[in-house]
């Protein structure tokens, strides 16, 4: 649904200089619910042929609760020992452990693209939504986005937003990219999870990996042969193969170099080995630069194999 700019924010500054990550404002909250309600529905039962039952809003929270009670192996979540309309105003109300908050937040943006998505007009005759899936999902986003609460859902997880501009210029559309390669898609996310969840060190090894991934998808799908698949091997073969143009040979020797001994490099220096006596803390805006530069090199390389097949 659109957004209302009333006249007391009608003036002021749309977006905060600054994202945080550790509190969710009360306004926040309040509006979380609101819209998560609007999507599902809000009523709990409905009457058909003279008997009452369970609305798919109500079973689907019972399905999310009982799902989140096993992970968390515990019965009892913020008092509820089941799920319904009251168990998620309470969570999303009074539970200030973050990464609890959005654990139900993610789950419910999946549950409203897949369960929901599938059969909106069930959730609208049992329950009385009134929102749909994905319009709900984009003003989640928008309503964190306002609040300077610094994470936004996309592709089926929670993700941190440090720069505001990276993110939506390299590391969405690296993901729309990877789309097309799965297995390259998959690790670029379990970075970003990892990264959310300050595993550093997970992170820094994920970043390599999903630019090998993509590389080997590239080299594979061309039957480029290729021995030893780490990226300081790949990006040579998929130069010598004209991956990318002549004209750019000798200004992409350095860029050559960017690819496979950036992220490659960092990670290996920083997290490819034994900590040995010592244990080390990497920095945070390090491990932030190194998946932004993921990004970049992912978006470069995807840009240059659609350029390639296009003028083969």
């Amino acid at each position: 649904m659109p957004i209302l700019e009333l006249y007391s924010t009608r003036n002021k500054d749309i977006y905060p200089d600054v994202y945080q990550y550790a509190i969710a404002s009360n306004k926040l909250r309040v509006q979380l619910v609101k819209i998560i309600f609007d999507a599902f529905g809000s009523r709990e039962e409905f009457w058909s042929a003279g008997r009452r039952y369970h609305s798919a809003a109500l079973i689907a929270f019972q399905e999310i609760f009982e799902l989140m009670s096993k992970e968390y192996g515990e019965k009892h979540i913020q008092g509820c020992i089941s799920g319904n309309h009251d168990w998620i105003e309470r969570v999303f109300c009074n539970e200030y452990r973050i990464d609890r908050f959005l654990d139900l937040l993610e789950v419910l943006c999946t549950t409203l693209l897949t369960k929901v998505k599938q059969n909106p007009q069930r959730f609208i005759d049992q329950a009385g939504a009134k929102q749909g899936p994905l319009s709900a999902v984009n003003e989640i986003n928008e309503r964190m986005k306002r609040d300077g609460f610094g994470y936004e859902y996309i592709d089926g997880i929670i993700i941190k937003i440090d720069q505001d501009f990276v993110h939506a210029e390299v590391t969405k559309p690296a993901l729309y990219l990877l789309s097309k390669f799965e297995g390259a898609r998959l690790e670029f996310l379990s970075a970003h999870e990892h990264y959310r969840h300050s595993r550093y060190e997970e992170c820094l090894n994920d970043c390599n990996k999903s630019l090998e991934s993509l590389l080997k998808h590239i080299c594979d799908n061309q039957s480029w042969a290729y021995g030893k698949g780490t990226v300081n091997a790949l990006v040579p073969i998929c130069m010598e193969n004209g991956l990318f143009p002549k004209y750019l040979q000798t200004q992409l020797s350095s860029l050559s170099t960017l690819i496979s001994q950036g992220v490659a490099s960092i990670r290996n220096n920083e997290s490819g080995h034994g900590q040995g006596s010592t244990l080390r803390e990497l920095p945070e805006h390090l491990v932030s630069y190194t998946l932004h530069l993921t990004a970049s090199n992912i978006l470069f390389l995807g840009k240059s194999y659609e350029e390639y097949i296009k003028n083969q």
